[in-house]
């Protein structure tokens, strides 16, 4: 089908890259910010991220944003001089202050990690750690990290009860398409 093409999946979990069938695919274990796994002059026409930098984490909201920055740099020099990135990523926003709603679900799941105590939904998994991020947020981390915005879509996701729980105004998906400068 594409032949010519050379794809590489980095993961830091071996049971996923497991489940990829294709032998052509290179599978790395590896993980953002510091430990990608890739020989240091490999560079792609093409990174892709789905839904993977709100999962890099510190130990707070600070902490993680400055991780994800680390991690789009470091991506940056595994990118072609012509190349692109391509993320996908969720976003919450708050009413008011449109980052409170990220802040509250990071600081609910550390509540939840420390008291263990589950709080009783699906998306507040046993152990699960996030940091999610405003769009307005996430274009300026990617033009701090030297990259320029080439094209950018926006996916809404319906009202519910959760959504009026946590005081978020806008929550979906983002997908930005962007090349380092």
């Amino acid at each position: 089908m594409c032949s010519n093409l050379d794809i590489t999946v980095v993961d830091p979990s071996q049971v996923l890259l497991n489940r990829i069938p294709n032998i052509g695919i290179n599978k790395v274990r590896g993980n953002l910010p510091d430990n990608l796994g890739l020989d240091s002059n490999l560079r792609f026409g093409y990174i892709h991220l789905r839904e993977v930098l709100h999962h890099v984490v510190g130990h707070n909201v600070e902490d993680s944003r400055e991780l994800v920055a680390k991690s789009l740099r470091a991506l940056s020099s595994h990118l072609d001089d012509n190349g692109y990135i391509m993320i996908h990523e969720i976003f919450y926003e708050g009413y008011i202050i449109p980052p409170l709603s990220r802040t509250l679900i990071f600081y609910l799941l550390d509540i939840q990690q420390n008291i263990k105590i589950p709080i009783n939904s699906k998306e507040f998994l046993k152990g699960l750690r996030v940091c999610f991020y405003t769009r307005d947020e996430f274009k300026s981390l990617l033009a701090s990290c030297g990259y320029k915005l080439m094209e950018y879509k926006i996916e809404y996701w319906a009202n519910n009860w959760k959504k009026n729980a946590l005081l978020i105004n806008n929550w979906g998906r983002m997908m930005y398409i962007a090349k380092k400068l």
